[in-house]
């Protein structure tokens, strides 16, 4: 997960010291407002990135009718959609079954390898195009 200002991570931004932090970084009270319960400090007071996150992702989800923008709640629906993502990549029928009558935001997740491929072909839907492009620019 990213935030603008030079792409600051909260990862990397959990473990940096507010105090030696570069010029381009955030200061970590700024991004704790915008991680909230995704960041925790652990037990020595540093601070830690929460494994599974109720943050929301825009990205883009393979229809019949093409890539279509959706809304994500939560890391384990992002994390299985980037997988279903990378089994359409690589047009593995046995990858792609792993998926059957699976769901993200309430789109079922098509799994027929003919259909796929006749979406690639028509260049309706791009595989390594996951995340829906962010209209306004930079953190609020």
């Amino acid at each position: 997960m990213c935030f603008r200002s030079s792409d600051l991570k909260v990862s990397f931004a959990a473990s940096a010291n507010a105090n030696q932090l570069p010029q381009h970084l955030l200061p970590f009270r700024k991004v704790e407002g915008y991680a909230g319960s995704a960041l925790f400090r652990g037990r020595k007071g540093s601070i830690q990135v929460a494994p599974p996150d109720r943050l929301q992702r825009r990205m883009l989800i393979p229809t019949a009718l093409g890539n279509q923008p959706i809304v994500v709640r939560g890391s384990r629906k992002a994390s299985l959609l980037v997988a279903y993502r990378l089994a359409v990549l690589s047009s593995d029928e046995s990858e792609l079954q792993k998926f059957k009558g699976k769901k993200v935001a309430g789109h079922e997740l098509i799994t027929d390898s003919r259909t796929i491929q006749s979406l690639l072909d028509a260049g309706a839907i791009d595989p390594g195009e996951m995340y829906a492009a962010i209209l306004s620019g930079g953190a609020r």
